[in-house]
């Protein structure tokens, strides 16, 4: 299990209680029963699961109530990611044994992965009530911490783990895991190397301290992790396999390696992965290769991430539209109406689909499909390839003179937009943004700008505060919704001279109309190891280093305000 930190994750160690059931509760009258029963646990050592779960189900047949088969039952439905299943089968042994402990875990560890957050504090709670020192609790606990995003939990759980059990290895990486969340790395890295002293073969451990590399700027030292652990891992360790495949497809971009990492870019999408690629789903056709489609095939691209990844994959329509005659593009809804006005040969509609687990298609109307990152990584085999890029928004015409009337183009004065911060934010993620009172320098570089706010979310507080207690006069519109009305967004960035902004949506906003933007950002894998931002040509970065925060640079753009020309 993971917290978000930045591009990459740090793993979470699931405890141990959510092994196979080796014990059998319900003395078994044959003793077929019991050969039947090992046979189903060498098969789950065999990765065999549908057979595994065959055999469990031939002893349900004669003891249905077997409470230890239906555990490894929950167990099998855990392991291929139907957390849905796992969730009811748990549920229902927890109904009937409701102090039992470790159903109780599984139950909740269950619940973790369906979103049921309460639901599996709860009963992790509840078994600390009834055993304090149970150190698998404390352990899931902190698991769960790290998907609620609560640091301040995560500490005191793992803190709790390791007062337990001080030599476990497990603990400490949680306990490491839990610092990387609170931005200190390298008290993290101390963390997970102690795990490796206590157990050499600690698979979290290494694809942590993977991690950490990367967050480092040293990718080729994390790759070497990311590759230990794959040769470290068992059957039994397949989504570590998957984790340490994947953060391995990041470092190869942050190191412009791009038909490597793009040929690993899909284990993102593993169920195993609490903060990859997304939304994932499943189909009844094949995923498309990137070959030229000929005749009646239809191409379906669908979309994943937000919107300003969406905006930075659709960079590659005018390449990918030369691949078939029948494109279908999946969108988010608010840009559904942008796109088919700028490429009025595709088809555009919004991406929904079946609240199942498969998030499966309400259409049947394509013969391939591709997520719209693998498709942007086939356009984009290497660095050549985006020479072809070039801003692919039209803005509403009617709406985008509208707009400049009203900010005064043509007074000489220069306009420019402004973002400052995301809508999420969080002890890592407040490094790549900024406070609007961190920006002064740039506000008094010189008299004849007039700044437009671009900014989404709560903002109007702290622009009506800084207003005042500055002597500024930072423009914004109630009537304009910037948060869902992407086509305002799209006419009043262009109509701007120049958008200022940290590394949100806006960025990609305003770059894909061909607004010139000054990006104050992180190191990121998104310029493919340059020092450019490659998916739109308008772009220019000012880089803050990899310890430091994107307030760094606000005295630099300060002073490239105050050298631009008169009219920019």
């Amino acid at each position: 299990m993971k917290f978000k930190i930045s591009s990459n994750s740090t793993s979470i160690q699931i405890s141990a209680p959510f092994k196979e059931s080796r014990k059998m509760l319900v003395v078994q009258k044959k003793p077929a029963h019991v050969k039947t029963f090992q046979r189903g646990l060498n098969l789950i050592q065999q990765g065999n699961f549908d057979e595994a779960e065959k055999a469990f189900k031939a002893i349900l047949l004669v003891e249905p109530k077997a409470l230890d088969v239906r555990m490894n039952i929950g167990y099998i439905a855990f392991k291929k990611s139907d957390y849905a299943r796992a969730y009811d089968i748990f549920k229902k042994i927890t109904d009937e044994v409701p102090n039992d402990v470790e159903s109780l875990n599984r139950l909740a560890l269950s619940a973790m992965y369906l979103g049921k957050f309460d639901e599996a504090e709860s009963s992790l709670l509840k078994c600390v009530e009834a055993k304090p020192d149970h150190f698998d609790s404390w352990m899931n606990l902190c698991a769960l911490a790290g998907f609620m995003h609560d640091e301040i939990k995560g500490i005191q759980y793992a803190t709790k783990a390791l007062t337990i059990r001080p030599g476990d290895a497990n603990a400490y990486v949680n306990f490491g895991s839990t610092l990387q969340a609170c931005n200190r790395p390298k008290d993290a890295a101390h963390a997970f190397e102690t795990a490796l002293l206590l157990d050499k073969k600690q698979i979290g451990a290494v694809v942590n301290l993977g991690v950490i590399s990367a967050q480092f700027g040293d990718d080729a030292k994390a790759i070497e992790y990311f590759d230990k652990a794959i040769q470290l891992s068992t059957l039994n360790d397949a989504t570590r396999v998957e984790e340490a495949t994947y953060y391995k497809s990041m470092s190869f971009l942050r190191l412009g390696r791009l038909k490597e990492a793009w040929s690993l870019y899909d284990y993102g999408f593993a169920k195993s992965l609490t903060h990859g690629r997304g939304p994932r789903r499943s189909f009844h056709v094949p995923q498309w290769d990137g070959e030229r489609l000929e005749g009646n095939e239809r191409l379906m691209c669908w979309k994943e991430q937000g919107i300003g990844d969406e905006l930075m994959f659709l960079s590659c329509l005018p390449q990918l539209q030369q691949k078939t005659e029948n494109l279908i593009v999946e969108c988010d809804a608010r840009l559904v109406s942008p796109l088919a006005r700028s490429f009025p040969n595709i088809q555009f509609r919004e991406a929904i689909y079946y609240d199942d687990i498969d998030h499966s298609s309400v259409y049947d109307d394509f013969d391939v499909h591709i997520p719209l990152g693998s498709a942007f990584g086939l356009m984009r085999q290497d660095l050549d390839a985006f020479s072809q890029a070039t801003p692919i928004i039209k803005p509403m015409p009617e709406l985008k003179d509208r707009l400049s009337k009203r900010i005064g183009i043509g007074d000489g004065r220069l306009k420019v937009g402004i973002c400052w911060r995301s809508g999420n934010l969080s002890a890592t993620r407040n490094l790549h943004y900024t406070a609007l009172s961190d920006w002064l320098p740039i506000f008094s570089a010189r008299s004849d700008v007039d700044f437009f706010n671009l900014q989404y979310g709560d903002f109007v507080e702290e622009i009506k505060n800084t207003n005042r207690h500055y002597n500024l006069h930072i423009n914004w519109w109630p009537d304009v919704d910037y948060k869902n009305n992407l086509e305002a967004l799209f006419a009043l960035s262009s109509s701007l001279d120049l958008v200022i902004t940290v590394g949100t949506a806006v960025s990609t906003i305003a770059a894909s109309v061909g607004t010139p933007t000054w990006l104050m950002t992180k190191p990121s894998w998104t310029t493919f190891g340059t020092d450019r931002f490659l998916a739109y040509p308008d772009v220019t970065l000012f880089r803050t280093s990899l310890d430091g925060a994107v307030n760094d640079q606000i005295e630099a753009v300060a002073h490239a305000l105050k050298c631009l020309p008169t009219k920019y």
